[in-house]
């Protein structure tokens, strides 16, 4: 026995206990499957718990679940092996927090006094945490320096580059020898040094700073980048600079391109509109202004449609230019606009996409050329196109009318008239001559008469003002001058108005147009079945105004009348009195205001004629 061992002896157990219960660690005693034997005193400073409140319960039932395999494989392999230590592992207290334990077991299962594992464990909960924080500080600081998809370099006060990511030696062609301790200066050409060191200067006092420079890659091309200075402090002090970089080289040739093309465009007398990807306004010319009456400032932001179109654009030509543009391909179309005080005026338009890249669309560039005068002479000739044929037509009409209608009336007279000369006139047949010749002549004037108001609404047609007037009021004019014809055969109309019924156009026109298709109603209504006419008015969006008059009559054959249904002296039902004008001047009042006509019958069931108006 030496001195130490002699020593130990002579003090008592009241000494160890001391140590034990005053220990800053935990002292405690397991059986090999975790039950606790003893707990020291200091479990209360540490856990929260008392010695009393451990004691007979496993160690086991306070790990993390995520821990315990690990613990109970060292607590196994402690009852075979004089000492071993715990890999760090977590420890509920009593208040349900989770601690970091550091953790020796030392076996003492064969000591006669002990029998049992002796646990000697330290409370790390501040330590682990800060070195948890570390690495995932060490994670983020991966993930935004080395992963981050810009180019990134860290400088130090002196403005020497520290560290580099891979983005930037791949953008810039240097290896890390020639980055590495260099001063920025060298990368960069010398009119923008002193750019660089204000912006350097301004970091280092603490600001956020972007500057846009010239980049000397190692094969000397240039590129232009964009450089976010960033202050990185520690502790309130400055550890270094770091500086993001984006690559704006495209970008800067495309804002060259777009320039040059403003210079180039604003010289031009033609409208020109630059727009983005999502055909928002970004710049237009001089021209464009002097075109539709909006100012650059009034242009920027908007739609081109937003500010051109109206009511009369053509709603398939805005279609049409949608899908085009959705598809980003180049096209040409002729389309309506409005000027900003509401005036027309039409353009021929041709937009061209602009890429800033294979496949990826930037921009369209779109030029106007004013054709409103090209429109309006096409327009003009379209019109009288549409006036010789109508005075063709007429032709042909009046043609048939003196070969036809007036040949009989006339003949019949020429015969009468010499026959009387050669009768007695107190003679029978002189008297019954002289009758028939009236009918002749009357015919005449009735065909005379006819004439006049073709001519008539042929000649007025321009001569005849516009007026701003209701619909409805010259329909119930119109049933108005029929109601005792209406009541006679107890005949029921209706009308009904969808939308706006306030028309621009020839008051007395429309009005004959109703008179004629009532009254031809009314004449060639059914005798099985009491008179029923629908008359309907709407506003058709993009068209103007549509008419229908439906009636339950006798109906026509369509497929034997054909085109005949329309023309002058043409009749259909020989059972009734009639001289085949009012369908005929129906049409001719139609087309007098801009307008055509449809028709859709059955035999017995009745017709509808369905009016456009402009």
């Amino acid at each position: 026995m030496d001195w130490r061992e002699g020593k130990i002896k002579t003090l008592d157990q009241s000494f160890f206990s001391a140590i034990v219960e005053n220990s800053t660690d935990l002292i405690s005693v397991i059986d090999s499957s975790g039950m606790y034997k003893y707990v020291g005193q200091s479990v209360v400073r540490l856990l929260g718990f008392t010695p009393e409140e451990m004691l007979q319960t496993n160690a086991l039932f306070y790990i993390h679940p995520e821990d315990l395999p690990f613990v109970m494989r060292a607590l196994e392999s402690a009852t075979a092996e004089k000492s071993i230590q715990i890999n760090p592992f977590r420890f509920i207290n009593k208040k349900g927090e989770w601690r970091w334990l550091d953790c020796h077991l030392a076996n003492m299962l064969h000591h006669q006094s002990i029998q049992g594992i002796v646990t000697n464990s330290k409370d790390i909960t501040e330590q682990r945490n800060a070195q948890l924080s570390e690495e995932k500080a060490q994670v983020y600081y991966k993930s935004l320096f080395h992963d981050y998809p810009e180019a990134i370099i860290l400088l130090d006060a002196t403005g020497r580059i520290v560290k580099a990511n891979g983005p930037f030696y791949q953008l810039s062609g240097y290896t890390a020898d020639e980055v590495i301790n260099a001063h920025y200066y060298k990368f960069i050409p010398e009119d923008f040094w002193t750019l660089a060191g204000t912006a350097i200067q301004q970091v280092l006092h603490g600001e956020i700073r972007m500057i846009e420079t010239l980049f000397i890659k190692k094969n000397q091309d240039f590129l232009d980048l964009q450089i976010t200075g960033v202050p990185i402090l520690l502790n309130g002090n400055l550890e270094c600079i770091q500086c993001v970089i984006k690559d704006i080289t495209a970008k800067k040739k495309a804002e060259s391109q777009i320039e040059l093309l403003s210079l180039v465009a604003d010289k031009t007398t033609n409208g020109v509109i630059i727009t983005d990807n999502h055909r928002n306004i970004e710049w237009v010319n001089n021209s464009f202004s002097t075109l539709s009456g909006y100012s650059y400032e009034e242009a920027i932001g908007k739609r081109p449609g937003e500010l051109l179109h109206g009511p009369l654009t053509n709603s398939e030509t805005i279609l049409q230019i949608r899908e085009k543009m959705q598809k980003a391909e180049p096209f040409s179309v002729e389309i309506l606009n409005y000027k900003k005080n509401g005036e027309e005026f039409w353009v021929s338009m041709e937009v061209n996409p602009i890429f800033k890249e294979p496949g990826l669309l930037e921009k369209f560039v779109a030029t106007q050329v004013d054709i409103t005068s090209k429109k309006k002479a096409e327009l003009e000739m379209r019109q009288l196109t549409k006036d010789l044929f109508n005075h063709n037509r007429d032709l042909k009409q009046f043609t048939y009318i003196v070969s036809h209608n007036l040949r009989a009336p006339v003949a019949s007279a020429l015969g009468l008239a010499n026959l009387l000369t050669m009768v007695d006139k107190n003679d029978e047949i002189f008297a019954t001559s002289l009758r028939n010749l009236k009918t002749s002549v009357e015919q005449l004037n009735t065909i005379l008469k006819d004439l006049n108001v073709i001519l008539s609404i042929r000649d007025n047609q321009d001569a005849v003002a516009n007026e701003t007037f209701v619909v409805a009021e010259v329909y119930q004019q119109a049933v108005a001058n029929l109601h005792d014809a209406l009541n006679n055969c107890h005949g029921n109309v209706t009308f009904t108005l969808e939308g706006d019924d306030r028309l621009i156009a020839k008051k007395a026109y429309l009005y004959s147009i109703f008179y004629n298709l009532l009254s031809n109603a009314i004449k060639y209504r059914s005798p099985d079945r009491l008179l029923k006419i629908q008359v309907t008015c709407r506003n058709v969006p993009g068209s103007g105004t549509e008419i229908t008059v439906s009636d339950n009559g006798s109906g026509l054959d369509l497929n034997k009348i054909g085109e005949n249904i329309f023309k002058l002296y043409k009749r259909f039902h020989r059972n009734v009195d009639g001289r085949g004008m009012g369908l005929f001047l129906v049409k001719t009042h139609v087309e007098a205001l801009g307008g055509h006509i449809e028709v859709k019958s059955q035999v017995n069931k009745g017709t509808t004629f369905i009016i456009n108006l402009p």
